[in-house]
Order: structure tokens, then C-alpha cells, then sequence
């Protein structure tokens, strides 16, 4: 049995025993520990296969595992490649539809290209960086030997792979964010735009990349963070620690819960008074999904209505805490409008009033594609 072969039957040993309850990071990395035997090499061969399998989404599923394989194979590495010239690969179906490789197109939000979008699924996303406040000079002299493009006043554009760590200090002088995710800082401006130090809760903080934004934009913000899980404020304190950040108070919550707001007045004596908030809420994350195919191959369309449900819990909710004129952020990762303007039209129903809305597509550029709104309080 050839190398070539030995990978194929590799990838099929994976394929057949995960079903995307867990990332599939873990899980290969779990494999290639019981295979000691493989090296580097072996191992970022069966990897592409698996992940290129991942990637066609919903296209050819009912052709058999090694030649699907193969065609998503040939299809993400374009170009020679000595694993397909040793098989003989040769390519004998039509290059994939959009709508067989993602099905809910009619659903996607106004403003994406659903050609550009569903194919942009067969590359992986590349690695952006932002600069922190005053190291711009820092970080582009010690990247001079790694190719990276400028992406934005402050946004670096690197291969993926680049091992940044070897070369700078993570935090302190930039933070690995998507390039969408650090566009969202036009609409968070806005409504820190005339503040000295508001009080602005992110309430759903995740590893808190979007609160170290805040407070590169406005140091005097006094900042509250959230989120339903005590390791990721964990985190997130690690990575404040690191930015040589701080914020006023962290708190765990589960704020989807009918009551999710009716026992946090001793962890917010404020509620009903901050000046911005920031729902950057759980999601299908579709917009995401060129990173982690596994979620597109696995993905049944009933989770859009079950995700917005949840969301509009926590927007209930969450509203309460800000002051009558207030600025409200909502964002997703999302690329469905259910989750992203219905849930607009559902925060106007409360009592916000739009300000802008926003699709920050990413798919041209090898990014996520996220969807932000600002809104304002009126009552």
C-alpha cells in the first residue's frame, strides 16, 4: 500500500467515527495521538483530506468516501499535487453548484453574494491581526521576514499557519481578530462617539476580543463583561491581564433565561443606567463557517429558528440595562437574516430606535462574514 493510499484510508477512519458533536480540532488531534507513528507530514495530509471533505458542505454526499475525498481534495488544493498524480485522481464531475454546497441561500441576509459566499467555503480563511495603540512600528519590524499585507489602518493580513507567537507578544501588542470583527469598530465609534467614560456592558464577552477594542478606543470606558461559561471570563482575564487592561467587574449569567435579568442587581447596582452595550450574541455562526467546515457538513436548517429564539431571549432581557438614550450594538456571526434584521425589527419592538445596520462581508478577502446594527433607546 502506497503513502497516498494509507492517507485516504486515514482521513475515512476519521470521517467514519465523527459526527460534529465536538470541534474537530480536538478530535484529530486525539487521533494523531493514538497514531504516534505519523509524522508532520502525514499528519497535514490527512487533515487537508478530512477538512476538504468538510468543506464541499452539502454537495455530492451520496458519492463514496474516497472519491469525495479526492474531488474536495483537488477542489481546495489547486495546482499539482503529488498525492492526486500518484492516485491518478482525475476529475470527472462538474465543479459543485453553490446552492449543494450551502442549501440556504434564500436565507442568507441582504447585501451577501451567495456565489461568492458559498464558494468562499472551499479555502481556508487567512489570519488577521490588529495593532494595538502605539505599536504599530513594533509589530511591522518584526514581521519584516514573514509576508503579511496591510488590510486596514491597524489590520495585518498573514498566511495561515504564521506562527506569530515566535515573533511577538500576543495582547500586548496586537490581537489576532478577523478582519470583520475589527470593522465592527466603525458602528462601536459611533456609540462611544462624545462619551468621557461611559459605562458599556458586553454582555455575551466570549475570549473578549471586542472589549480589548473598547478600551484600545476609549481607555476611560468603564467596562462590564458577561458570559454564560466561568472559563471563558477566565480567559479573558488572562488576555486583559496580558493587554495590561482592566475592567470594573465580570460576572457569569445565563441572560437567555426568562428571569435572566432578576437576580443580577447585586452584580449590576447600575442596571438600567449603561450607556452602551454590546450583544454580540450566541449564534449559528454561518458566517464562520469556511474556518470550521465540520459546522456547514453537519448543520440542519431547524437551528436557525431555535438560535434566533434564544437570541431574542437575551435581547429581551438585556435591554433593560441600558438608559433611555443608550446605544445598543447588536452583533452576529451569523449570515442568516432570522438572526440578523429580524432580530433588528424584533429590538425596535422594545423600544430601540435603528441607527444603521450592516452586513461586514468577508468572503473576498479570505474573512468572516459578521452582521452589526446599532440601535438607540428612545424610552
Amino acid at each position: 500500500m502506497s503513502r497516498w493510499t494509507h492517507y485516504l484510508e486515514r482521513a475515512g477512519e476519521i470521517l467514519e467515527t465523527y459526527h460534529g458533536e465536538t470541534p474537530l480540532p480536538p478530535v484529530l488531534k486525539a487521533f494523531f495521538r493514538e497514531h504516534r507513528q505519523m509524522g508532520a507530514t502525514d499528519r497535514r495530509y490527512v487533515s487537508d483530506l478530512v477538512y476538504g471533505y468538510y468543506r464541499l458542505g452539502h454537495a455530492y454526499r451520496d458519492m463514496e468516501v474516497p472519491e469525495r475525498l479526492l474531488l474536495a481534495y483537488a477542489l481546495t488544493h489547486p495546482g499539482p499535487s503529488p498525492l492526486l498524480e500518484a492516485l491518478r485522481a482525475e476529475k470527472t464531475v462538474p465543479d459543485p453548484k453553490p446552492e449543494s454546497i450551502f442549501p440556504w441561500l434564500d436565507h442568507l441576509s441582504e447585501g451577501i453574494d451567495p456565489i461568492k459566499f458559498s464558494l468562499s467555503h472551499l479555502h481556508q480563511p487567512d489570519v488577521y491581526i490588529r495593532i494595538r495603540p502605539g505599536f504599530g512600528a513594533e509589530v511591522r519590524n518584526a514581521l519584516k521576514d514573514i509576508p503579511f499585507q496591510e488590510a486596514g489602518q491597524e489590520a495585518l493580513r498573514l498566511p495561515t499557519g504564521t506562527a506569530l507567537q515566535d515573533v511577538l507578544p500576543t495582547e500586548k501588542a496586537y490581537v489576532v481578530q478577523d478582519l470583520s470583527s475589527q470593522r465592527t469598530e466603525t458602528l462601536i465609534r459611533k456609540a462611544l462617539e462624545g462619551q468621557e467614560a461611559p459605562r458599556v456592558w458586553d454582555c455575551c464577552a466570549a475570549s473578549g476580543g471586542k472589549s480589548i477594542l473598547i478600551k484600545d478606543l476609549l481607555s476611560a470606558a468603564k467596562l462590564t463583561v458577561s458570559d454564560i461559561r466561568e472559563s471563558t471570563l477566565h480567559n479573558l482575564e488572562k488576555r486583559f491581564a496580558a493587554a495590561g487592561l482592566r475592567y470594573e467587574r465580570a460576572f457569569v449569567a445565563d441572560l437567555a433565561r426568562p428571569d435572566g435579568m432578576a437576580d443580577l442587581a447585586r452584580v449590576l447596582p447600575e442596571a438600567g443606567e449603561f450607556d452602551v452595550i454590546l450583544a454580540d450574541v450566541p449564534c449559528t455562526g454561518s458566517g464562520t463557517w469556511s474556518r470550521t467546515p465540520e459546522q456547514l457538513y453537519f448543520f440542519r436548517e431547524e437551528k436557525i429558528t431555535g438560535y434566533m429564539r434564544r437570541q431574542q431571549a437575551i435581547l429581551r432581557n438585556v435591554v433593560q440595562a441600558l438608559k433611555p438614550g443608550g446605544f445598543f450594538l447588536f452583533v452576529t456571526c451569523s449570515v442568516f437574516a432570522l438572526e440578523n434584521e429580524h432580530n433588528v425589527g424584533f429590538l425596535t419592538e422594545l423600544g430601540l430606535e435603528t441607527q444603521e445596520q450592516q452586513v461586514f462581508a468577508g468572503y473576498d478577502q479570505r474573512a468572516d462574514t459578521l452582521f452589526g446594527a446599532l440601535l438607540r433607546k428612545t424610552v
